[in-house]
């Protein structure tokens, strides 16, 4: 009986082999778009978010701005006819407050103001001031000191701005970007101790008034804020100045700004004269 030989079977492979291949051209162009389509949303937001920080800065400089400004005019204002009880009163014919409407060398036909008052000094020294009266440069004012300061809008290095004149000397700025001030003055006609009405300068007896309405409106430093509105701003309300037509005697109470991309804001506040109070 012949030996059966074994059957060798060998076994080459479980299925076909397919061939490698990389990124076609589409799949590369599809990348790139993508890529650039993130790196524009990332800038775009960068250049958003870069853009909102500027306007807050811009709105927060101007409110403070603002803040520190009322403050300065108020504490200026109620100064006004200010004299020590050891002082001889010689403030003579001079008002202790005076304005002038629509006078401002700036813009918007700002008014102007002018305030009269003495200092205060320590006890041992009449010539030393104790630093609780201070000009607008923020100096003491001696007791037998009589100090008079101007405050305007001008156009300083092509800014309107708040300035401050001590007698004589140059103005000096106080607060930039400042366009338009606008005062009212409330005059006691009967001389009752109350304020009958509220007028412009030029309309009153400055003799009488015992307190004053001041607004102004500050705009932001910079002008790259496109979505900025170009608001009219009325000084006093509808009821002094219907329909945003100024009255004829008081034509800077209407205040349009110009259209270039600033933010602005209007503020105001009322101050007594207070040496004037009873």
């Amino acid at each position: 009986m012949t030996a059966s030989r074994p059957y060798l079977r060998f076994v080459t492979g479980s299925g076909p082999v397919h061939a490698m291949r990389g990124f076609g051209l589409i799949e590369l162009m599809v990348a790139v778009v993508i890529s650039l389509m993130v790196v524009l949303a990332i800038s775009s937001l960068f250049l958003v978010q870069r853009r909102s920080y500027a306007t807050q800065d811009d709105f927060s400089r101007m409110q403070e701005n603002a803040r520190t400004m009322t403050q300065t005019l108020s504490h200026a204002l109620r100064n006004a006819g200010y004299w020590d009880a050891s002082t001889v009163n010689s403030f003579g014919a001079d008002p202790v407050l005076d304005g002038t409407n629509g006078s401002g060398n700036g813009s918007a036909a700002s008014d102007t103001f002018t305030v009269r008052f003495y200092g205060s000094s320590t006890l041992d020294d009449s010539a030393v001031p104790d630093d609780s009266i201070v000009d607008c440069a923020g100096t003491g004012v001696a007791r037998d000191s009589m100090v008079v300061q101007t405050f305007a809008i001008q156009d300083v290095g092509g800014v309107p701005s708040l300035t401050c004149r001590i007698g004589a000397a140059d103005p000096v700025q106080l607060f930039p970007d400042v366009e338009s001030m606008q005062l009212l003055y409330g005059e006691d006609t009967d001389g009752d101790g109350s304020i009958n009405r509220l007028r412009p300068a030029g309309s009153v007896n400055m003799a009488n008034v015992k307190s004053v309405m001041l607004s102004f409106v500050m705009r932001t430093p910079t002008n790259n804020h496109p979505t900025a509105a170009n608001t009219v701003f009325n000084h006093f309300g509808a009821e002094y100045a219907p329909e945003n037509v100024a009255p004829a005697d008081d034509a800077g109470s209407v205040f349009v700004p110009a259209d270039d991309q600033r933010m602005r804001r209007q503020f105001a506040f009322s101050v007594g004269v207070r040496n004037r109070l009873n």
